[in-house]
C-alpha cells in the first residue's frame, strides 16, 4: 500500500482503531543524543511494546532504516515488519 498520492475517491471506509503508532520523519535526538539510527530503533521498540496493549491498532511506518546502507536497511525493515505481523 503506498500512502502519499493523491487518489481521487468518491468513498472511503476505515475500521476504528485503538491506537494509532507511527514512526514518521528523520529527525536525531540532540537533547537525548541519540543519531536519527537510534531515533528510529527506539521509536520502533515503543511501538513493538504498545502492540500488546491494544487489540486493533493502525501501524504507520515512513522509510524504516533509512539512515543505513540500503542492504541493512531492508533487513532491519524485513525483521521488523515480521515482528509486527506476528
Amino acid at each position: 500500500m503506498q500512502i502519499g498520492c493523491y487518489v481521487p475517491a468518491t468513498y472511503a471506509s476505515f475500521r476504528v482503531v485503538d491506537a494509532l503508532l507511527s514512526r514518521l520523519g528523520n529527525d536525531d535526538s540532540i537533547e537525548a543524543s541519540l543519531s536519527t539510527f537510534s531515533k528510529e530503533m527506539s521509536t520502533m521498540a515503543m511501538i513493538v511494546s504498545a502492540i500488546g496493549t491494544c487489540k486493533q491498532c493502525l501501524i504507520i511506518v515512513d522509510e524504516l532504516g533509512r539512515g543505513t546502507r540500503p542492504a541493512e536497511g531492508v533487513g532491519i525493515a524485513d525483521r521488523k515488519s515480521t515482528r509486527l505481523n506476528s
